[in-house]
């Protein structure tokens, strides 16, 4: 199968940047003070009281333990940030079950939240999922050229941290599949399919966007 199964431990390495480990700025004070600034309500005790037991679990070393104290607090306070803490923290103690519902949570509180769909993207491919990867990388595409960015290539750069290469040229051609006639989505998969070491493919995709675009210099160097 192309579509080799591929560690947690490599979903953490890449979006956490930093083996075993969550930084200080993604924990406190922020965190905290944004929810203490909140109007009182019934649940603040319990909200402010799970974040900061998830920030010990954090400095201890404890990310599953942490990811708990987050999970729920985010639940509580309906808290894109808190989901967010609460994914990192599962990806970082290994705890795939958990960072699925993490990631779910962060979504559907943020769903335009790139760093969330590309968290959940690459735990989809980890799962043998492809079509449900894809689908969160067409929303980042989406996201990121209605802001003015190149989508295709903010998704090469994301693909080009997988270490399994078949993978990577797989999911790019499956995302860019349909869209012959877009010389952004060509010149991506030329990128990915050259780092697969696929030269026909990633040839033959630099030659179609040069149809489109002659004068396009990135894309003949």
């Amino acid at each position: 199968m192309i579509l080799k199964r591929f560690s947690l431990a490599a979903v953490a390495l890449i979006w956490l940047g930093e083996c075993q480990t969550l930084s200080q700025q993604d924990i406190s004070p922020e965190t905290d003070a944004a929810i203490v600034d909140r109007p009182a309500s019934p649940l603040l005790s319990d909200i402010v009281y799970s974040v900061l037991a998830g920030d010990i679990a954090v400095q201890r070393g404890r990310f599953r333990e942490a990811n708990k104290h987050y999970f729920y607090a985010a639940g509580l306070g309906r808290n894109a940030g808190l989901a967010e803490l609460a994914t990192k923290a599962a990806l970082a103690g290994q705890d795939q079950e958990a960072a699925e519902q993490g990631v779910a949570l962060w979504i559907e509180l943020a769903p335009e939240d790139v760093g969330a769909l590309q968290v959940a993207a690459l735990l989809k491919a980890q799962e043998n999922q492809p079509d449900a990867a894809v689908d969160y990388l067409r929303r980042v595409v989406a996201i990121k050229t209605e802001q003015g960015a190149k989508g295709y290539m903010e998704v090469a750069r994301l693909l080009s941290k997988i270490n399994n290469t078949q993978l990577r040229l797989e999911l790019m051609r499956r995302l860019t599949a349909g869209q012959e006639g877009d010389p952004q989505a060509l010149f991506a998969l030329a990128i990915v399919a050259m780092s697969a070491r696929n030269f026909s493919r990633a040839e033959d995709a630099v030659v179609r966007v040069l149809q489109m675009r002659p004068d396009w210099t990135e894309a003949r160097v």
